[in-house]
């Protein structure tokens, strides 16, 4: 009797449990159907009321208004969902009780108790192909995992070995990185020494500038071509021409001092000679033969010492000239000095422009490339960062890997 009691309970409890659900399914379609229905009376009601209403009121309170209206409408069709659901399991409970008054009471038939018996040996026949279905399953799953546990530590081997070659690439890189780091360090290091160097041959050739040209001129002036300043060159020309100019005048001078003293002396010989001459022709009235002798005979030693004289100026002259010759000679080579001079001072004044041009320049050069460098060496410093801050990244990866 307890036998066939179980199994009828079972039944009975799989048979009100799918009634149960069917049941649960009417009740929800029809309250869903009965909310529509109660819904389209207050949705007219609703469009009766917008209507009635005034024209003036602001549309934002009839939109929150709507709003709480179909909130509480919501509200309230599930209340009564949920009260018609607890109704319903009300009802079913106390059919369920009835029944199972009913099954206490009454005896079961064997009929009954075979039909159950077969159709459990069907559910158990069933269930256990099922369960055999599931073993297989889960075998071959099983299969599965191994291989993807197989593949998995295929994977990770591979894996090992792909990150030990990032490792070693990435050393590779940071030691390349670094090297190059080094040369950018040692370039600019000689790029930093032979600016100082041209800025101590700027300050040289700056200081030689000054010796040269004077404290009180600006030599960037003078560079720009500004001021009316005369280097030496110039100068010297000045000084060459006005030379010129005074040895033109000398010259000139001496040339009409000789003419004015040999006219001179030619003029007083020639007033002595007529002055003995007249002396003469007055004392001798002889012939003219014998006059001119005698006057030969008696003036002779004038006419010696008149000669004399001539040649005694004249060897002072020729002297004088000699003189005035070796004086124009020094002249000359102080002037063939000077104008040597003038030009290798010439030129050292161009190369030294030259040079502080070049200077200038390599200075701007010099401190663009340092700029270069200087940015170089910022971006090679965050690259070298980057790696490491990868190789940190790998290396603690490979670690929980290898942890796990």
């Amino acid at each position: 009797m307890t036998n066939h009691r179980t199994i009828s309970e079972l039944d009975y409890n799989d048979d009100n449990d799918t009634d149960f659900r069917a049941d649960v399914f009417n009740l929800n379609n029809l309250a869903d159907s009965s909310d529509e229905e109660r819904q389209k009376p207050a949705q007219s009601t609703r469009t009766s009321s917008l209507r009635s209403k005034p024209a003036k009121q602001p549309v934002r309170d009839s939109t929150s208004w709507s709003e709480k209206f179909r909130e509480l409408q919501d509200e309230n069709t599930r209340l009564r969902k949920i009260s018609a659901e607890k109704d319903y399991e009300i009802k079913y409970l106390k059919k369920k009780i009835d029944e199972e008054k009913k099954f206490f009471d009454g005896p079961v038939s064997n009929e009954v108790a075979a039909t159950k018996i077969i159709e459990l040996g069907k559910k158990v026949r069933e269930l256990t192909a099922q369960l055999e279905s599931e073993r297989t399953k889960n075998s071959k799953l099983n299969k599965n995992v191994k291989d993807l546990e197989n593949k998995l530590d295929n994977v990770d081997s591979v894996g090992k070995s792909m990150d030990e070659s990032k490792e070693a690439a990435l050393r590779t890189e940071n030691k390349e990185l670094k090297e190059k780091m080094n040369q950018l360090t040692h370039n600019l290091m000689e790029v930093k020494s032979q600016a100082e160097i041209l800025k101590q041959d700027l300050k040289k050739a700056h200081k030689a500038l000054e010796k040269e040209v004077g404290e009180s001129v600006d030599i960037k002036s003078i560079l720009s071509g500004h001021t009316n300043w005369k280097g030496r060159q110039q100068q010297i020309i000045l000084l060459q021409n006005k030379m010129e100019n005074l040895k033109k005048k000398v010259s000139m001078n001496e040339m009409s001092a000789i003419g004015s003293r040999m006219e001179e002396d030619e003029l007083n010989d020639t007033a002595f000679l007529y002055e003995t001459r007249n002396k003469t022709f007055s004392l001798y009235s002889g012939s003219a033969t014998s006059a001119r002798t005698n006057f030969d005979r008696m003036h002779m030693d004038d006419l010696k010492r008149i000669e004399k004289d001539k040649r005694e100026k004249f060897e002072k002259l020729k002297k004088d000239n000699e003189a005035l010759e070796t004086d124009f000679g020094k002249m000359k080579e102080k002037f063939d000095s000077m104008k040597v001079r003038n030009s290798v001072l010439s030129n050292e004044n161009k190369s030294l422009k030259d040079q502080v041009k070049t200077l200038i320049e390599k200075g701007k050069h010099d401190n663009e490339l340092i700029e270069m460098l200087m940015k170089k060496q910022s971006q090679f410093k965050d690259i070298i960062e980057n790696i490491t801050a990868q190789n940190e990244k790998a290396n603690k990866e490979i670690q929980e890997k290898n942890t796990q």
